[in-house]
């Protein structure tokens, strides 16, 4: 699945930042999600490989997903930034 600009703008209108639809304790567990130890370790390691064009299919295919979820979850955790900044100002 490829993750396009349309996919976001449909995230984003369901996660609309007008403090209404997202809850401070929604956004604050949006902020925490990060990746394991090990994920950032397999990502570094592809970055890299892909950096010096040594990437075989398979993991073409891995870190691309990789940079899928990496946006996705910036976009997101965009949102919830927006919305708790938001919330903050009207309360």
């Amino acid at each position: 699945m490829v993750v396009k600009e349309t996919d976001l703008q449909i995230l984003g209108r369901l996660l609309a930042v007008d403090g209404k639809r997202v809850s401070p304790e929604n956004a604050r567990l949006l902020l925490a999600v990060k990746f394991s130890a090990k994920d950032r370790a397999k990502i570094e390691e592809l970055g890299e490989k892909s950096n010096e064009g040594t990437l075989t299919r398979d993991e073409k295919e891995l870190y691309s997903a990789y940079v899928r979820v990496i946006d996705l979850l910036a976009a997101l955790q965009s949102r919830a930034r927006l919305a708790l900044s938001k919330i903050g100002k009207a309360g």
